[in-house]
């Protein structure tokens, strides 16, 4: 659709999309909710057959935060514990083995978790002490554990830094230091996503950008984008398309601010655009490639600067 459409049928209280095209939600009852691909049992719904209208997961529990990812997904209860389901050839569900489950598992015996984040292959959350744990896909270094081993259960981080924000979608992992506000990447660097001024992956944290204080970071497949803290926007990573840059579409290896306005609040990373809000304006703003209509203005015409989406 190349403008917004409701979704009927109950007050959702949060929604996560993943890059596998499958999305859950969350009611005001807590419930959790799926549609769209189901392929990898990624919408928990006890099968592998594709939703076209919300579909509830078979679970009784009561949900506070969900994490949408490309093959498998994972939601926290209100209590904070941690499950996961869906694909999990690398070990990304966290059980200890590669067995993939079509309905929520409870990750780590109940541990409690803050923040998590899921990636292609791969899952980070953060300890309520502030140390991060990975598991999962770490051929890119994306566990940030020092070398490039698969790991079946959570496994921590190597860094003594505390963290309180974190962003793991797509093959690379950032966080956001609480003490200092620095940003710290580890994984893939294709397109140079890392914002480490060059391509080459790094398999432990590597600090971005010192110097600047970061309030968000947001990952995707090909970019990075982050929100300072005095709410400037900056992105680095592929320019081919989503980048305000459109006069040079060389990747951007290390940071830049991506347009002139402060005030943003979040940012949202696709594949080929990012939207985002801002202090002040009610209606959501978004910039790059529409081809699919994902800019929500009603055309497939690409933006270089942001714009409000049309809301019906």
């Amino acid at each position: 659709f190349p403008s917004p459409r409701m979704i009927a049928g109950s007050d959702w209280v949060s929604v996560s999309g993943g890059a596998g095209a499958g999305f859950l939600a969350l009611d005001d009852a807590a419930r959790l909710w799926g549609w769209g691909a189901n392929g990898d049992g990624q919408l928990g719904t006890g099968d592998l057959i594709n939703k076209n209208v919300p579909t509830p997961a078979q679970t009784s529990a009561t949900w506070a935060v969900l994490h949408a990812g490309s093959g498998h997904s994972c939601a926290q209860n209100q209590r904070g514990q941690l499950y996961c389901w869906g694909r999990n050839i690398d070990g990304e569900l966290g059980t200890g083995d590669q067995t993939p489950h079509i309905v929520p598992v409870l990750v780590a015996r109940g541990r409690v978790w803050s923040m998590p984040s899921v990636g292609w292959g791969h899952t980070c959350a953060i300890d309520p002490d502030g140390s991060l744990w990975c598991w999962g896909r770490n051929r890119e270094g994306q566990l940030g554990t020092g070398d490039n081993d698969q790991r079946t259960l959570p496994v921590r981080v190597s860094t003594t830094i505390k963290f309180d924000k974190l962003s793991a979608r797509g093959l690379h992992t950032c966080a956001i230091a609480i003490q200092t506000q620095q940003l710290w990447c580890w994984g893939d660097n294709r397109d140079g996503k890392l914002g480490t001024g060059d391509h080459r992956p790094r398999n432990q944290p590597t600090l971005i950008a010192p110097g600047q204080r970061w309030a968000r970071v947001t990952t995707s497949a090909y970019r990075t984008c982050g929100i300072t803290s005095d709410g400037q926007a900056w992105c680095w990573g592929r320019n081919a398309d989503a980048m305000p840059h459109d006069e040079d579409p060389s990747d951007l290896t290390l940071p830049v601010q991506a347009v002139t306005e402060n005030g943003w609040q979040q940012l949202g990373v696709g594949h080929s655009h990012v939207c985002g809000l801002r202090e002040g304006i009610s209606t959501p703003l978004c910039w790059g490639r529409a081809g699919e209509g994902q800019l929500g203005q009603g055309t497939d015409l690409e933006e270089a600067a942001p714009v409000p989406v049309v809301l019906p």
